[in-house]
């Protein structure tokens, strides 16, 4: 394992990537396998992408009304990108409702999402550093799936 995280950095840098790949990344590869054709893989990179700042982008409305204390679960967004957030929130929408993130509520800038079932395929949500959106399907890291079988 030390050899796999070698590349990372300093020793607390190998942590963080062990343990986040550990507990968050590696298991949603595993269940985008596991759903097969159903299933569909997403990277929230929006920085500072932390854990928990997409919540932000999933419920805009719910924000804008309840995340009005430093204390809230839920803070608003860093990117206020209207095509970004509809985007992102509507694709989830879109799952939810239909099970397949292609067949949209309404036309957004999420370009056609492929199944993760073999194609190693995820839709990556970003913004550019000339703070455009950065809506597009990248193909996993080999390096990072190695890491996780």
């Amino acid at each position: 394992v030390a050899a796999l995280y070698k590349a990372f950095g300093s020793p607390y840098q190998q942590l963080q990537g062990i343990i986040g790949e550990s507990f968050v990344i590696c298991p949603s590869y595993f269940l985008a396998r596991a759903f097969g054709a159903r299933g569909y893989k997403a990277e929230f990179a929006i920085p500072p992408a932390h854990h928990g700042d997409d919540l932000a982008y999933y419920f805009p409305n719910y924000v804008s009304l309840f995340a009005s204390t430093p204390d809230s679960l839920i803070q608003p967004a860093h990117f206020k990108n209207p095509s970004f957030i509809k985007a992102f929130s509507q694709s989830f929408m879109d799952f939810v409702v239909s099970g397949d993130p292609n067949r949209k509520v309404s036309s957004t800038i999420t370009p056609s999402w492929v199944p993760w079932d073999g194609s190693e395929t995820e839709m990556l949500f970003n913004r550019t550093s000339g703070g455009a959106p950065d809506v597009k399907a990248i193909k996993a890291s080999g390096a990072l799936l190695r890491r996780c079988e």
